[in-house]
C-alpha cells in the first residue's frame, strides 16, 4: 500500500502533536484546496493518519492506494500556495501512445493563474502532447488533468466548448484556413463568441498592427511566408482575450524583430491577467526573463527555475 499525501501540516520537530490542529487551521485554504481536488480522484480506503518524522517537518499522510506525492512536491506546494488558484493542475498524469511510447510520465504540476511558463525540452520529450492535454486534444492513459479546478475529462459538448472558448492555442503547425484572408482566419474565435462585428474589426486590426502585419489584412494566409503564417495563427489565439494561452513554438520560423514583437504581446497578455504557456527551443525568449522554466526529460517534468509573478 503507498502513503500518499492528503493533509500536510507543517509543525516543528520539537511541538507536541495536539498543536498539528492550530497548523491545519492555519493552512486549511491550502489544505483543503488539495484535498477537495483530490477526494474523489484519489477514493481513499482508509482514514489512518501517521506522522513521518524522517524530514525536517511533520506531515499528515492520508493512507490509500492510488497516487504518491514526494515531500519535495508538497512542500513546494505549501510554499508557493498554488492549491487556491491554480489555472493548470495535473496530478500524476502518464500518456503512452500504442503500441508502448510513453510521451509523458507521472507528471504533477500546478501553475497559478496570471502566470507564464516557459516549457523546454529535445524533440520527442512531450512538449506538444502536454499542451494538447490542456485543451482535450487529447486524453491522459491516467492521472487528473484540471483547468481553472474543472476536470477536462468530464467536459462534454457545450460545456466544453464553453471551455475552449477561455483556452487559445498557436499550434506548431498553425492549423490555419489558407483558402481564407488573414483577418478571416483571425475573426473564427470572436464570432463563436458572437462579439459584434465593430469589435471584431476593431480587434483584428489592432492584434495586425501590434504583430507588423497590417499590410496583410486581406491577404490569402496560404500566399505567406512561414514567418506570416506564425504570427497570424498567434493573433488568432489570442483574439478573444482567453485566460488561458498555450503556444507552441512561437518563434520556430521569425527573425529576432518579429521575436520581440511576439514576446511583447505575450507579455503584455500576461500583465492583463492571462494564464501562459509556451513550450519553446528558443532560450533566448526565456533567457533573460523572470518566469518559471520547466524541462520535460524522456517525459517527465522537472523545474530548472522558479518563476516570479507579474
Amino acid at each position: 500500500m503507498k502513503v500518499n499525501v492528503l493533509f500536510a501540516a507543517p509543525v516543528t520537530r520539537k511541538n507536541e502533536t495536539d498543536n498539528i490542529n492550530t497548523n491545519i487551521a492555519r493552512y486549511k485554504t491550502i489544505i483543503l484546496g488539495l484535498e477537495n481536488r483530490r477526494r474523489q480522484h484519489l477514493k481513499p480506503r482508509s482514514a489512518c493518519f501517521q506522522i513521518d518524522t524522517s524530514s525536517e517537518l511533520y506531515y499528515y499522510w492520508l493512507v490509500s492506494g492510488d497516487l504518491k506525492l514526494s515531500l519535495q512536491e508538497i512542500r513546494r506546494f505549501l510554499m508557493s500556495d498554488q492549491s487556491t488558484n491554480a489555472m493548470v493542475e495535473l496530478i500524476k498524469v502518464s500518456k503512452t501512445y500504442r503500441p508502448n511510447i510513453r510521451a509523458l510520465e507521472d507528471v504533477s504540476i500546478s501553475i497559478r493563474s496570471g502566470e507564464m511558463v516557459f516549457i523546454t525540452g529535445r524533440s520527442g520529450a512531450g512538449k506538444t502532447t502536454f499542451l494538447k492535454l490542456l485543451c482535450k486534444m487529447e486524453l491522459p492513459t491516467k492521472g487528473l488533468v484540471e483547468i481553472d479546478g474543472l476536470d477536462i475529462r468530464k467536459m462534454q459538448g457545450k460545456r466544453l466548448s464553453l471551455l475552449r472558448q477561455q483556452i487559445g492555442v498557436a499550434y506548431q503547425d498553425f492549423k490555419l484556413l489558407t483558402d481564407r484572408t488573414v483577418a478571416e482566419n483571425i475573426s473564427i474565435a470572436m464570432e463563436v463568441s458572437y462579439l459584434k462585428q465593430q469589435i471584431v474589426r476593431k480587434r483584428v486590426r489592432t492584434l495586425l498592427e501590434e504583430l507588423d502585419l497590417s499590410d496583410k489584412h486581406s491577404s490569402m494566409t496560404g500566399d505567406l511566408s512561414r514567418g506570416e503564417q506564425q504570427r497570424v495563427a498567434l493573433a488568432r489565439a489570442v483574439a478573444n482575450s482567453p485566460k488561458l494561452i498555450l503556444v507552441d513554438e512561437p518563434t520556430g520560423n521569425l527573425d529576432a524583430t518579429s521575436t520581440g514583437l511576439v514576446m511583447d504581446m505575450l507579455a503584455a497578455l500576461n500583465n492583463s491577467g492571462a494564464t501562459i504557456l509556451i513550450a519553446t527551443h528558443d532560450h533566448t525568449i526565456y533567457r533573460d526573463v523572470d518566469h518559471r522554466l520547466l524541462e520535460l526529460r524522456s517525459g517527465q517534468m522537472h523545474q530548472l527555475r522558479d518563476g516570479v509573478m507579474q
